[in-house]
């Protein structure tokens, strides 16, 4: 995972997040779920955070490469296993190709580490 840099997450990345936060918003399955987007200027990265009746759901950071796309996504929160195993079998995500995506436990909290392909 990629953080605390001087890489921004470029427009066309942005661009590419919002969609992905309007497909979730817009989806049947979340329609009784709360879907935001933040921005983070400290570390150039956005975040794609779900939550239902006020409880975290899951959250996806996307994190820029010196080149301004997305270079990784973190995704915390619920049914890692399931995002891990998907990710493993597709090696997509949100129409991006996986490079490599594992499971990190030795942290304050686990997540799924994917890196993607340059696009």
């Amino acid at each position: 995972m990629f953080g605390f840099t001087s890489n921004s997450l470029n427009q066309k990345s942005l661009t590419m997040v919002k969609t992905i936060l309007n497909n979730f918003k817009n989806h049947p399955t979340y329609k009784d779920y709360s879907v935001s987007l933040n921005e983070h200027d400290i570390e150039g990265s956005a975040s794609i955070t779900i939550t239902k009746y006020g409880q975290n759901v899951n959250k996806f950071y996307f994190y820029p490469a010196s080149s301004g796309n997305i270079a990784s996504i973190a995704i915390y929160g619920a049914e890692l296993s399931g995002h891990l195993n998907s990710i493993r079998n597709s090696m997509n995500i949100f129409g991006l190709k996986v490079d490599e995506v594992e499971m990190v436990t030795n942290s304050a909290s686990p997540f799924v580490d994917v890196y993607l392909q340059d696009y």
